[in-house]
């Protein structure tokens, strides 16, 4: 980030605002919604959940693949605009609902999934960033979303101590109103305009067309699922993705049941996992890229996250899932290393907007089922065992459970396909390469190795086959020859 120039990185920055005004209208909305849908629906309050929760995911799996794909093509800001004066509007749903006592108004609110616009921004910033500009940008972005959320869920706190929920409510409308101001007065610097046309024409030269069309869709998806390495990569990501998303929405209803919280309470828990969450996203993940050690540290935050999200069962007290709390924060890493490997293997070919669509539509496909089946679960659980049971914490055992298999994915994807590919924290190292695909849209009969040498081995693939070949030289002297040709030494 210190290379670039300073008015592309005073345009990062921008995003960050933006991302973080989101992020912190989001959070408000996250923990009032579950208190009003007790306070109107009264015993049906889980099952309403479960409906806002697969809501969301319906809407998320849909738009978010199509936004990702069209984005590909007319832009990601074209997108950017419009989504969020949506999201406004969705906002004001939730503050109506809360005056009307009308939860028909949250079922709209919750039609805005957030996977949308996180979709756009990881793609965005793969279109001019590159290398660790690329993984430090994710850890800032990551991190404003982190400050965001327990700079706002602590005034969520206050602001009801002092005032009202409606105050709160409020709070989060002005902040959805500042995201719409930046995204509208954020146009792209010179410097970045012209690495987004670099980036574009080296698109084309590897097989993507300037139109939007179905074939163009297929060719994308064909892409995807060929490389089997990709796609392990892109199934673990979004089922630690659902994993976070069941665990919040749930996490607010379940301290007031086993505390008897009030909101306050409960914002000043969640603002401690966001404070965790922002620490470790400016510092830790920055570090692990530093010292060439983030697949260690992806896989020790899936093993922190699963403790983690498996022992909310056996919380009975406030301090009981503060410790916790702190400790998820900390976890909560592993998405953006899982995205900066994604954007990496496939932003020169064009699809980086796709395939992170693609894993937004697999999350929230899964949340479909997943919300309404944890829904039934925990309102199961809660009546048959009560507060003081440990088994009324069954939906956290199942939902960290899915962590554990997420980390045994990427360890088998790793071990069996990634044994030649150069480390996690070394993106910035690799040669200029991408994924290619014949013109007439039939399946791919060859593969240039993605982030030069990553991928260098054979991998049989519907009968078609993936071939290793030599990365193309660039224009390199000294060293760096000597390090990519070390036959070449003398």
């Amino acid at each position: 980030m210190d290379l670039l120039p300073r008015e592309s990185l005073w345009h990062v920055l921008r995003m960050c605002a933006l991302w973080g005004a989101i992020a912190g209208s989001f959070s408000i909305i996250q923990i009032c919604i579950p208190l009003i849908t007790r306070d109107v629906s009264g015993d049906d309050a889980a099952k309403w959940l479960g409906i806002f929760m697969s809501t969301t995911a319906v809407c998320g799996a849909i738009f978010s693949v199509v936004g990702g794909f069209l984005s590909d093509f007319v832009g990601r800001m074209t997108l950017m605009r419009p989504w969020t004066l949506y999201f406004l509007f969705s906002v004001l749903a939730v503050v109506a609902a809360d005056h009307f006592a009308n939860l028909y108004l949250i079922l709209f609110a919750r039609t805005a999934a957030i996977s949308i616009p996180t979709t756009i921004l990881l793609a965005y910033f793969s279109d001019f960033l590159r290398d660790a500009a690329l993984v430090e940008s994710y850890a800032y972005l990551s991190g404003s979303f982190g400050a965001a959320n327990l700079t706002a869920t602590l005034l969520c706190g206050v602001l009801n101590s002092l005032f009202s929920r409606m105050a709160s409510l409020l709070l989060a409308l002005f902040l959805s109103c500042v995201s719409l101001y930046i995204v509208m007065r954020s146009p792209a610097p010179p410097a970045v305009q012209d690495a987004l046309a670099k980036r574009s024409d080296e698109a084309r030269q590897h097989g993507k067309k300037d139109a939007v069309s179905l074939g163009e869709f297929i060719r994308s998806v064909r892409l995807i699922v060929a490389d089997r390495y990709l796609l392990l990569i892109c199934i673990a990501c979004s089922t630690v993705r659902m994993a976070n998303m069941n665990d919040h929405l749930m996490l607010v209803f379940f301290i007031s049941y086993r505390t008897h919280g009030n909101l306050s309470s409960i914002s000043y828990v969640l603002g401690l996992m966001a404070f965790t969450m922002s620490l470790s996203q400016l510092v830790l993940l920055p570090l692990a890229a530093r010292y060439c050690c983030v697949f260690r540290a992806l896989l020790l935050s899936l093993l922190v996250m699963f403790v983690c999200i498996f022992s909310m069962a056996f919380c009975f007290n406030l301090g009981h899932f503060a410790v916790v709390t702190f400790f998820l924060g900390a976890s909560l890493i592993a998405p953006s290393i899982f995205n900066a490997r994604i954007s990496v293997l496939t932003s020169a070919s064009g699809i980086s907007g796709v395939t992170l669509g693609v894993v937004s539509t697999l999350t929230n496909t899964a949340e479909v089922f997943a919300a309404v089946g944890y829904g039934e679960l925990l309102e199961w659980a809660m009546g048959s065992f009560g507060e003081s049971s440990y088994w009324s914490g069954a939906p956290f055992m199942i939902n960290g459970t899915t962590v554990a298999l997420a980390m045994l994915m990427v360890i088998f994807a790793e071990c069996r396909y990634g044994k030649k590919c150069k480390p996690w924290g070394s993106e910035e190292k690799r040669l200029t390469g991408a994924l290619v695909v014949n013109d007439d849209d039939e399946w791919p009969a060859a593969e240039v190795p993605k982030l030069g040498s990553l991928f260098n081995r054979k991998t049989e693939v519907f009968d078609a086959t993936t071939l290793a070949q030599p990365p193309p030289m660039a224009p390199l002297k000294g060293p760096a020859i000597v390090l990519l040709n070390p036959e070449k030494s003398d």
